[in-house]
């Protein structure tokens, strides 16, 4: 059984606060898989896989609003994975099973979805993750782990490029999560060796995640501060690593 509540650490690993609890109800949760916070700092958006829903909370973990709905029609859920934030407060959620990106207002209604599974520009063949990065007029970016690349739309759904992700995933690497730091770098975790990519203006920096002192771990989740300092949490251990970066 996951864990059913969130856990506020501060940036040593002490013990802050948690709240929530397991259920169907108002921030609660069944199978919380991504979290987000908008780019103001108010409010913490909670994926839960199993409830098909969006929770809002403040930052002291009050809740606010819940939007989302199983089903396989426009604006439902069939297998939401992780969510993103916008500098507007819009938040988006990719379904893997559907192959969409669905937008919803910060209020949590819906605005529009796009995206579509097939080998066209464009379409998915796996998509697992998404990030915002606001370089430019901003742009969502779309990971898919099939093809070991990034797909990259405008706000309103446009597809704009397709970054390859080949020349650092080999064979063998498994790219599971991006995420975007402060300055719109991107960063893709390797979910099989224990490494990070950094994408910085098409050019890659690769960041290994063990040493001699740590064995190999199952990653998950990970996070950027605004410090550059990378938390990765770990299946295997029910921990959450902090690492700081030097290119391998």
């Amino acid at each position: 059984m996951c864990s059913s509540d969130l856990q506020e650490m501060d940036e040593d690993g002490d013990f802050v606060r948690k709240w929530g609890k397991r259920g169907e109800g108002d921030g609660q949760f069944r199978d919380p898989v991504a979290i987000a916070l908008d780019t103001d700092n108010e409010f913490i958006y909670v994926l839960d896989r199993e409830n098909f829903s969006v929770s809002k909370f403040d930052l002291k973990g009050n809740f606010i609003l819940s939007f989302g709905k199983k089903g396989i029609r426009t604006g439902e859920f069939r297998d939401p994975v992780d969510l993103t934030v916008d500098f507007q407060g819009y938040v988006y959620v990719l379904d893997r099973n559907r192959g969409v990106v669905l937008k919803f207002h910060k209020g949590g209604t819906f605005v529009d979805e796009w995206g579509d599974m097939g080998r066209r520009k464009g379409e998915f063949a796996d998509p697992v993750s998404i990030a915002f990065s606001a370089d430019r007029l901003g742009f969502i970016n779309v990971l898919d782990r099939r093809k070991k690349a990034l797909l990259r739309f405008n706000r309103r759904g446009e597809y704009k490029e397709t970054i390859s992700l080949l020349p650092v995933f080999p064979e063998g690497g498994d790219p599971v999560r991006v995420r975007a730091d402060r300055r719109d770098n991107l960063f893709i975790l390797d979910g099989s060796r224990g490494k990070l990519v950094r994408l910085e203006r098409l050019k890659y920096s690769i960041f290994s995640l063990v040493s001699d002192k740590m064995n190999m771990f199952k990653p998950g989740g990970f996070a950027i501060d605004d410090d550059d300092r990378i938390y990765v949490t770990d299946f295997t251990k029910d921990r959450v690593m902090r690492f700081i970066l030097e290119p391998h």
